[in-house]
């Protein structure tokens, strides 16, 4: 009589268990941690972390920088060399819908590398790959451009990128024209 009730209470089990983290992979997605060295911030929102010794080529989580040719990248470029350049830092990467990588970047100390150049003015939340930061990065960015920080800094400098998605969704330009 037992055998008869546990063969269907074990196989209730085994399907709860294999629902349970079933849901649990989509709701949080599968990520990868480690600690790894800043050896180089590419252009745009890049940089090379070493992990195991071996360089990975990672896009900051939730922001774009000025890419070239834009009047404040190269200071963008140089303040993020001054956060995390030859550091150790924390990498999370996440793996986005479109098979694309994103790492969210700690810094010693605990802080956010993707906050702190928002923070700094130097970046701006991405339109595209808003996520876990996007509140907290949509703060900071409003305190850089009433402070006039980094691309907030001068009159008529816009991130690039947020005057073409304005031009292709049909709405007015940054600059106003």
């Amino acid at each position: 009589m037992k055998k008869r009730f546990l063969k269907p209470f074990a196989a209730a089990v085994a399907g709860a268990w294999l629902g349970i983290v079933g849901l649990l992979t989509f709701v949080f997605p599968a990520s990868n941690r480690y600690s790894g060295r800043v050896v180089a911030i590419s252009e745009g929102a890049r940089i090379i972390v070493l992990r195991r010794g071996l360089p990975r080529s990672l896009r900051l989580a939730e922001i774009d920088l000025p890419e070239m040719g834009h009047l404040r990248a190269p200071d963008a470029r140089t303040f993020a060399k001054r956060l995390a350049l030859g550091r150790d830092v924390d990498v999370e990467e996440a793996r986005l819908a479109d098979g694309s990588l994103e790492a969210y970047v700690t810094l010693p100390g605990g802080r956010s590398l993707s906050a702190e150049l928002v923070r700094a003015g130097f970046a701006w939340p991405s339109a595209r790959r808003a996520g876990r930061l996007a509140s907290s990065l949509a703060a900071l960015e409003m305190r850089a451009m009433a402070n006039r920080r980094g691309v907030w800094a001068g009159p008529g400098t816009p991130p690039p990128d947020r005057d073409a998605q304005a031009g292709e969704a049909g709405m007015p330009a940054l600059d106003g024209n």
